[in-house]
């Protein structure tokens, strides 16, 4: 079994060299869009913190470009693997930006083969380290959803 650590070195070994996006989101004028790409501009992989992405209704990645998704993807992963937020537990919440459109998820279909198996792996190891805490935090579904489309 692998530890939530070693699942981290091959989450930076895939993504670690991704380079800083020009724009996170759309630069259409639409304020939440224009809010949300200069948060996200503000942060780096190390400083972007869990309450600038972790409130499922404003959430500033909803809209981010692929290449932003893989940028901050390091950091993401760290907080899915954090257990800090009783009933707002960040690994659901991921989930969800990773299973949209299914097979036609931007960040699904930007990633390469090696980044594909890192995102694999991390849903992996929650899926059979983190047991309890799926059963409380009710998402299942949503986890094995994220297990199958990435491991194809």
């Amino acid at each position: 079994m692998t530890s939530d650590d070693g699942i981290l070195r091959v989450v930076d070994d895939a993504f670690g060299d991704v380079a800083r996006p020009e724009h996170f989101t759309a630069a259409d004028g639409d304020p939440e869009c224009m809010d949300h790409d200069r948060l996200l501009h503000s942060r780096t992989t190390k400083t972007l913190t869990i309450e600038d992405v972790g409130h499922i209704g404003y959430d500033p990645l909803v809209e981010c470009f692929p290449q932003g998704l893989a940028y901050f993807f390091p950091a993401l992963a760290r907080f899915a693997l954090a257990d800090s937020r009783p009933h707002d537990w960040y690994a659901f919440q991921l989930a969800l930006h990773l299973t949209r459109d299914g097979t036609a998820n931007r960040f699904l279909n930007f990633c390469t083969d090696s980044q594909k198996a890192a995102v694999f792996a991390v849903f992996a190891h929650i899926q059979t380290t983190w047991a309890e805490k799926i059963e409380s935090e009710c998402c299942a579904e949503e986890i094995e959803n994220c297990v199958a489309l990435w491991r194809d």
